[in-house]
This record gives structure tokens, sequence and C-alpha cells, in this order.
């Protein structure tokens, strides 16, 4: 056996044998067809991977007089030097806590060992201990005291929580509720309305597609600018002959459909249908499109502008469970009525537990392909439909009066602020 000592050598060494078909060993190739090559290649291999002359003449044994091809051999080290690292940091690992000082985030050096280490929740390693953070205690088996990261709105009050604020977190729903809401909060909806009575805001609040026309124009200039900035001679053309992004192009498409769908709401509405639009939904970027209350109750509408005709596609029913997909023109658009779903039960927490409002989702598709006669239909609770048969959905009677449609929608309009 025999070795090649210096540096640059350490983890491979190539070897060509003559008389050998085409293999490869290990991670890199070396190539040689003729007998000199074979002599060079085993010399070679003899001095960097310290492999004996019994073992070449073997490698040769296994092929026919004639025959060329090519062998590498990879030989590396790194499996003792991590078994050596291993065993400096098993008695770090093992090492009771001296008390020393805390790392910045508020864990001891032993806690970040542990949970860095590869034997950390290993059966035969050292058990992992809790570092979710100082402050975290435990409050049911699903709710968790903490301070929030982000910010969020409190599903029982409704009073935005900024993000720092120590709250209750409930990992079933993935919500947030305040430690204790505030008096003035909690009352309930009917004091915060009964105190908003000397304002009238109308019968409309907001304007439809307001926040998606301004994110789409401030996407165009940004791009225009851009361009500009970097073709000073003919960026003029290059904006002239090539189209907005798809990413711009979708959001001048919704704030055309919310701008449509919003004309007519508008036109319908009166004392006993008041309406609300682009609603920015606290502690979020997202927004609520369109709000109506009516009598029939409260009804959340998301407006879509898609191209294609909205079905209902089931799917199971007897051997598996059934389930129900939103598809418009071909596409599975199921997670629009998870959002509209999201946005419906968001309001009905804001108007407190002791309002028994009924509250509707409504997915609205404008310019859709829509059949002459029916269409419309429901998914999960959502109506799914076109702007002339949601006119006759909220024109339907129901138990609101005058006086509860404008005491709901001035409470509303007071806990979301128009995006």
């Amino acid at each position: 056996m025999g070795g090649v000592p210096g540096a640059g050598i350490g983890l491979a060494a190539g070897l060509v044998v003559a008389l050998f078909p085409i293999a490869v060993i290990g991670g890199g190739l070396l190539a040689a067809t003729s007998g000199g090559g074979a002599v060079l290649g085993a010399v070679a291999g003899h001095a960097a991977a310290g492999m004996s002359r019994k073992d070449l003449k073997e490698l040769g044994e296994y092929h026919d007089e004639g025959q060329a091809g090519l062998l590498v051999v990879g030989v590396s080290d790194m499996g003792a030097k991590i078994e050596a690292s291993m065993k400096k940091a098993l008695p770090l690992l093992t090492r009771a806590p001296t008390g020393g000082p805390a790392s910045r985030f508020g864990r001891s050096r032993r806690a970040v060992l542990l949970e860095r280490s590869p034997l950390a929740g290993h059966p035969c390693g050292v058990e992992s201990p809790d570092v979710s953070g100082q402050g975290d205690t435990p409050v049911g088996s699903d709710e968790k005291r903490m301070k929030l990261r982000y910010a969020g709105v409190c599903r029982e009050c409704g009073l935005r929580l900024p993000a720092g604020t120590t709250a209750i977190y409930d990992r079933a729903s993935r919500t947030v509720r305040c430690t204790e809401c505030p008096a003035e909060v909690s009352t309930g909806a009917a004091s915060v309305a009964e105190a908003s009575d000397a304002v009238d805001i109308g019968h409309v609040h907001g304007s439809a597609g307001a926040s998606a026309r301004r994110e789409s124009q401030h996407r165009r200039a940004a791009r225009e600018e851009r361009v500009r900035a970097n073709h000073p001679r003919l960026g003029g053309l290059l904006l002239a002959l090539f189209d907005d992004p798809q990413s711009t192009k979708a959001w001048t498409t919704g704030a055309d459909g919310e701008e449509r769908l919003g004309t007519r709401l508008d036109a319908q509405a009166g004392p006993l249908l008041r309406v609300l639009h682009d609603l920015r939904i606290p502690g979020s970027r997202a927004n609520i499109d369109h709000v109506v209350v009516c009598p029939s109750g409260v009804v959340v509408i998301d407006a879509k502008k898609y191209r294609g005709r909205p079905q209902l596609r089931v799917e199971g029913g007897i051997l598996r469970p059934r389930e129900e997909r939103l598809v418009v023109g071909g596409r599975d658009r199921s997670r629009i009525v998870d959002g509209v779903l999201g946005q419906r039960e968001l309001v009905r927490a804001s108007l407190g537990d002791g309002n028994e409002l009924p509250a509707k989702a409504v997915l609205c598709f404008v310019g859709a392909d829509w059949p002459l006669i029916g269409g419309d239909f429901e998914t999960r609770g959502v109506h799914v439909l076109w702007p002339r048969r949601l006119t006759s959905l909220l024109a339907e009677p129901g138990p609101l009066t005058e006086s509860d449609i404008a005491r709901t929608h001035q409470l509303l309009a007071s806990l979301f602020p128009t995006a």
C-alpha cells in the first residue's frame, strides 16, 4: 500500500485501467483508451488512492483481451471527519446547564445546541426541550398565550391586535382573541351601533374597485419608469410594442369587475339596501369587495371577472366522502370559495355574539359564460351567480327593518375602513 503526501489530493484520485469496460465508480471521470493511458492510470491510482498492484491486477482480469475502458475511484475521509466532530459535540449535548448567560433569543446555549443537533428527537439521543419562547403560556387544549408575530383581529370583539401584542392563539381555527376584550368593545354590536346613530354615512360607503385600480396603476407606472430608465432611447417603443405583464393585467381585470358590479349595486341602493365597497380587513392587505345590508341580512360579495362557464363538480358520495369543486373554464377555482367563506365569518364575528343577523356569502362572476336558462348554484353555503341574479337575491324579504339596516351599515363602516 502506498500514498502520496501533499495537499490538494485529499478526497479523490483517478485511475485508468486498460482491458476494462467503461464504468464509473465515485464522483469523477478520467478518460483513456490506450495501453499507455492504462499504465499512467495505474501509477496515479496506486500513488493517490493507496491501492495495491494486486488490486489493479484483479480488476483487469475481469475483462477480455483487447477491451479498453474507464475506471474512476473516489476516496473520501468525510465519514471519519463527521464521526470525530460528533464525538466532540456529544459532551456539550449531554452536559447539564451551568446557569451561564442565555442567548439573545432568551434560550440557553444547551437548548440551542439540542435544537440544532442531529440527535434531537432521536430515540437514542437526547430529548429536545421546549424552546417555544418566553411568555408562551398554555390556556386550553388548543389555545396558547403568546406575543403575536403578525397583526391580527380578535375573533370575539373585532379589535385590531398589532404585532407584539400578547393574545390567545387558537391552533385549531388559527385565529386570535384578546386576553381580555375591552369593555367598550365587548359589550356587543348594539352599543356601538347606538353610538353611531348620530352619524349618517348615506346608502353607499366606499368606492368599488378603488384599491385594485390603484394597485394596477402603481404597477403600470413602476414598469414604465423601469423600462425608460433601462432603455432611455427605446423605452417608449418597448412600452408600445409589449403589453403589461400578466400580474398587472390581473389587477386591472379585477378592478373592472368590481367597478361594474359596484355600479349596479349603487343603482339599487336605498333605505332598505345599503352598500359598502372595498373594505380593508384590519391587520392584512386583503380586502372585501362588497358588503350589502338588506332585509334578508348581511351579504358578503366577492366579484370575479373570469372567462368560461362556472360549474359545480361533485366527486365521491358513495365509497368516499362527497367533495364539491368550483370549476370555471375548466380550471379548479375552489380556493376562492374558501376566501369568501372566511370573509363572511369575519363580518359575522365583527357584529358580536349577541347579533344573530343572517349572513350570506356570494361569488358573483361578471362577464362569465352563463347559460340562457338557469346556471346559478350553491356550493358549501356560497351562492354562485351573475349580477342580474344577485339583484333578485338582494330584493328578497327578510326580518331586518329600515332602522336595523341603517345601524348595521354604520357599524360595519366603523369596524372596516375603506381600502
